[in-house]
């Protein structure tokens, strides 16, 4: 499957006045959270670097601060304002261009190394900075009024900071070198915009799906890939997060969007298609602040949340999320799915091959099969874990390569359980759209448009979600390699 996708955009979020920073207002929130990061997966952020030539090999060292191993501030302000955008419906802080506004919406530009690629913002999304309602009347968005914005001369100081993230448990780091992986392909209209709009449309905010089993590597350095010194899965880092003059809304979704839900997690720093880069962040103290007492008696205001009473708070911050930005749902369940972590049914996802994409260049996103990745990929090219085309064995193979003959069995076993797969009515991971038949407390039953006369149970993915007979509903289907069909749950 391809390593990212695309959460759509949510209805346009309201625009609502900036506080100013010289105003002091009792009512409004103030405070710090103190956070814990956790490496589920291998993950790297790039400190100061030598520049290498670009057909040279490059050796990249983690990010430090006077030796000690640190994720930045900026990196991790970045990362949750990009989550903070998409589940309000905020605006795209890198759309827009003065020059070329239309009279509705706007164009989000992408540069690759040879041209520029236009495609169209819907209405409402253009950076706060170049509308005329935070020009004239000093209104912005949720992610704008919370993180700031500086626009061609327009600016707003954002009422959050977020530290460096310090190493406090150390699982070590090893040096890795990563599959071949390019900057983004906007060239490529058909992943980067809405068919229906005959790819001129921007599809949404991109984001990358998890890769439980780690980091795609190889033996192989080149001018095309980098040796990276990661951080294993397993260490820990800690940083605060101080926010002043927060409305509860705004509050609310900043937490949110620290906390997320089960079974998601976060992605940061680089190679998250590589399978880089999955975390799960903690909120583990929170410090509530009295600005009125602060500034009456220097010293006080300060206020901590027991233990007890933190994980009710947090549990009310998802409750009050869910019912403050009910219009931005779908951008909700697409990011949920998107970043949802399995243990139980990992995905595998891999870049499409280049031979496939110069052989498919008009296929949509949504038809790349999962194989893409080892579409006619050159045996001295093939990444971990990919079957490389052998040679038919002599029969005068001495007993000295038994090992490789077992080898090429369980690979040619492998690949005929992969084809018998293309011969039941679905493909594992196949989405079908199909109708709600029965409802319990924690299941729903469907039955399968490929498949007569045979129901299968599906597991409730959303508490927050009417499911009710007759509706439609998306569902993936799972296949083992035997042919069966395994499970069956909500898309």
């Amino acid at each position: 499957m391809n390593p990212y996708q695309f959460v759509p955009f949510a209805e346009p979020a309201e625009l609502k006045p900036v506080v100013p920073h010289e105003k002091i207002d009792g009512s409004l929130n103030s405070g710090v959270l103190r956070c814990r990061l956790t490496a589920l997966t291998e993950f790297f952020v790039s400190g100061p670097q030598e520049r290498v030539a670009r057909d040279q090999h490059q050796r990249l060292q983690f990010c430090r601060d006077s030796g000690t191993p640190i994720i930045p501030g900026s990196s991790l302000k970045g990362s949750i304002r990009s989550v903070f955008e998409a589940l309000s419906g905020s605006c795209l802080s890198l759309a827009g261009d003065v020059r070329k506004r239309r009279v509705r919406n706007d164009i989000l530009s992408y540069w690759d190394k040879r041209r520029q690629h236009d495609y169209q913002v819907p209405d409402g999304f253009a950076p706060c900075g170049m509308r005329n309602e935070f020009k004239q009347k000093k209104k912005a968005c949720p992610a704008c009024r919370v993180f700031g914005l500086l626009y061609s001369g327009e600016v707003h100081l954002g009422r959050v900071h977020f530290s460096d993230a310090r190493l406090v448990s150390d699982t070590g780091f090893r040096e890795i070198t990563l599959e071949p992986f390019g900057a983004p392909g906007p060239r490529h209209r058909t992943f980067y915009g809405t068919p229906e709009s005959g790819n001129q449309i921007a599809r949404g905010r991109k984001f990358y799906y998890h890769r439980v089993q780690g980091a795609r590597t190889t033996s192989e350095k080149t001018g095309q890939n980098k040796t990276v010194e990661a951080s294993l899965p397993g260490s820990v880092f800690e940083f605060t997060v101080e926010y002043h003059g927060l409305r509860d809304d705004e509050l609310i979704l900043l937490v949110y969007s620290l906390i997320l839900e089960e079974p998601m997690r976060h992605k940061i720093g680089m190679g998250k298609g590589v399978g880089l880069g999955s975390v799960k962040i903690d909120i583990t103290g929170w410090q509530k602040l009295d600005v009125k007492k602060r500034y009456q008696n220097p010293g006080t205001g300060f206020v901590n949340v027991s233990a007890d009473q933190l994980e009710l708070e947090l549990q009310n911050v998802r409750k009050r999320y869910h019912e403050s930005f009910s219009y931005a749902r779908e951008a909700f369940e697409a990011l949920r799915d998107i970043w949802t972590w399995d243990e139980d049914n990992p995905r595998d996802p891999q870049y499409p091959s280049y031979m496939w994409f110069k052989e498919n260049r008009n296929v949509p996103l949504e038809e790349v099969p999962d194989d893409a990745g080892q579409y006619k990929v050159r045996p001295s090219a093939a990444p971990r874990g990919s079957q490389r085309s052998q040679p038919e064995p002599s029969r005068s193979t001495s007993s000295s390569d038994a090992a490789t003959l077992k080898q090429l069995q369980k690979q040619r076993d492998k690949q005929k359980q992969q084809e018998a797969l293309f011969e039941v009515p679905y493909q594992d991971r196949e989405v079908e759209k199909v109708t709600i038949l029965e409802v319990s407390e924690a299941t729903f039953a469907v039955s399968l448009p490929k498949i007569k006369g045979k129901t299968f149970e599906v597991k409730k993915k959303n508490p927050y979600r009417r499911y009710k007979v007759g509706s439609k509903i998306r569902v993936r289907v799972h296949v083992n390699a035997a042919s069966e069909i395994t499970r069956v749950e909500e898309a």
